[in-house]
């Protein structure tokens, strides 16, 4: 199957930079390569041109935000299915694409490895999702969308400036019922520094998600919400049950 790969940038000269090198070291063959730069000042032009020869498309011009700038490239985009790694962000050594020859699904999730200042973090989706794991989000750059899910149903809605691609997720699985698959391939090291990713941006992300729900009419039962957000402190305290149990039984030895 023919991937698009889409670069998002805006001045961030030295992210797009280390992105582009690592699409033009992808073993994969059958993709595109499409850059949407939102007119940046820096030297970020400079950088596409030095590599224009591997960039399929590529154009600069002001847009109304990251959003906004993903459907113009989605516009652009000719592949059976759509990757976005946007400026900063790079595949991880080795990595393969060639679940991709027999890809069906309407989305392919994949691992991502997370990186900050201070921590790296693997993040796999789990086996099998249900809709609070989609509620609580799977990460952007692990997910492989076929072309044809926004010809169904439409592109990023634009009105959500930070949770675009949540709300594209939820309105595919959860209320259009589109199939996915997960496969067992960390492709990306994803730079958390976006804007979504930032702590200080928590309300305004929960304040998104309940206009979204009610925008589209999508619901989830906020008390198994919050006892599903509990099950990794739940299985935590079983754990620590089970090792006190075992130490307890030996110091009576």
């Amino acid at each position: 199957m023919k991937l698009s790969i889409i670069t998002i940038n805006r001045n961030n000269a030295i992210g797009l930079e280390q992105t582009i090198k690592s699409v033009i070291s992808l073993k994969y063959s059958n993709f595109e390569y499409i850059v949407i730069d939102g007119a940046s000042t820096d030297n970020s032009i400079d950088i596409i041109r030095k590599y224009a020869s591997s960039i399929t498309f590529w154009i600069s011009e002001p847009d109304k935000g990251i959003y906004n700038a993903m459907n113009k490239a989605v516009d652009f985009a000719s592949g059976e299915y759509i990757f976005f790694l946007n400026s900063g962000d790079i595949f991880t050594d080795g990595c393969s694409f060639d679940f991709m020859n027999n890809a069906t699904t309407d989305f392919i999730f994949t691992s991502v490895i997370m990186n900050n200042k201070h921590i790296r973090i693997k993040s796999t989706p789990p086996k099998r999702l249900n809709k609070f794991d989609l509620y609580e989000g799977i990460c952007h750059q692990a997910t492989i969308i076929k072309r044809s899910v926004f010809i169904e149903q439409g592109k990023y809605d634009e009105e959500f400036k930070i949770i675009a691609d949540w709300g594209l997720l939820i309105k595919a699985i959860c209320l259009n019922k589109k199939s996915y698959t997960i496969v067992p391939e960390t492709l990306v090291k994803y730079n958390t520094q976006g804007i979504s990713s930032q702590a200080s941006m928590h309300k305004n992300i929960l304040l998104q998600k309940k206009n979204f729900n009610t925008k589209y009419g999508f619901h989830i039962n906020k008390y198994f919400y919050y006892l599903y957000r509990l099950k990794p402190y739940i299985l935590i305290r079983r754990i620590y049950m089970k090792i006190s149990h075992i130490i307890n039984h030996y110091n009576k030895r």
